[in-house]
């Protein structure tokens, strides 16, 4: 499953844990098919965070289990800050299934053509429902 962290879910996740660090994990793990989405500019936003207070092995192991998605064209979708332009695009350039943020200006969205936009709190609730089918 293709799946876009914002910034601060990746933040979150790896320097105070909760939601988004179980979700950082289940991506290291293998333990589920999803795959992080990013852009240059995404990635490169993410990388100057944790640069600063974590080792290149962290970013390599990121990148390792990530898709990245070299063109991503402008689309028609607008969203109120002009600073999360760049997911609304890449969620429909890369045919994301799951945004996962805690911004409530692309919370308001809901859907971003066929991507689902939730908090990281929802997202592992799918999750667990999800695996609870699984073994159903």
């Amino acid at each position: 499953m293709r799946i876009i962290l914002d910034t601060n879910v990746w933040l979150s996740g790896i320097f105070w844990r909760g939601k988004p660090g179980i979700i950082i994990d289940r991506i290291f793990s293998g333990e589920t098919e999803l795959m992080p989405v990013f852009s240059a500019v995404t990635l490169a936003e993410l990388e100057s965070k944790i640069r600063k207070r974590y080792p290149y092995r962290l970013i390599h192991r990121i990148r390792s289990l990530s898709l990245m998605v070299a063109n991503v064209p402008s689309t028609k979708i607008k969203v109120r800050d002009p600073n999360d332009q760049i997911l609304v695009d890449l969620c429909i350039a890369a045919k994301v299934s799951v945004l996962i943020t805690g911004d409530k200006d692309l919370l308001v969205l809901k859907k971003i053509g066929r991507t689902r936009v939730v908090t990281p709190s929802e997202f592992v609730l799918m999750l667990s429902v999800a695996k609870s089918d699984f073994l159903a």
